[in-house]
């Protein structure tokens, strides 16, 4: 009985070490990492920059609430058509892509993008700063 109870405890710890260690850890993005950041509103096929007309400190804090979601899917599966904002940023030294509307996702140029979980959160942010 007592063998039965180690071995359980044992297997249990194993289970959350490779949990921890599989599981990667992201930090919440400070806005010091963001720079040279630039946005514009979509409609349909009409593009308007607005980084000249946008508090950039603003712009960047609302960048920190994005929260995406860990698994990557391949990129090729949506259109961009649909996008109510389309942010470029590097943030730390990666060039960061962010298309919040519709479709709520974030890409690194890697073929890859990350869902947002609370898109609709930073597309409310983001009509309050661009005065829309």
């Amino acid at each position: 009985m007592k063998r039965r109870i180690v071995f359980a405890l044992i297997s249990v710890l194993i289970c959350v070490g490779a949990a921890v260690w599989l599981v990667p850890y992201t930090p919440m993005p400070d806005m010091d990492g963001f720079w040279n950041v630039r946005i514009w509103r979509v409609n349909s096929a009409d593009m308007t920059e607005l980084t000249e007309q946008v508090d950039q400190t603003a712009l960047r804090e609302a960048l920190t609430q994005v929260q995406a979601k860990r698994v990557p899917r391949s990129q090729s599966s949506f259109s961009m058509d649909k996008v109510s904002y389309e942010i470029i940023a590097v943030y730390n030294d990666t060039p960061t892509f962010l298309n919040i509307g519709e479709l709520n996702f974030v890409y690194n140029g890697n073929g890859w993008v990350h869902d947002l979980k609370n898109g609709s959160e930073i597309l409310d942010k983001l009509d309050a700063i661009c005065n829309y």
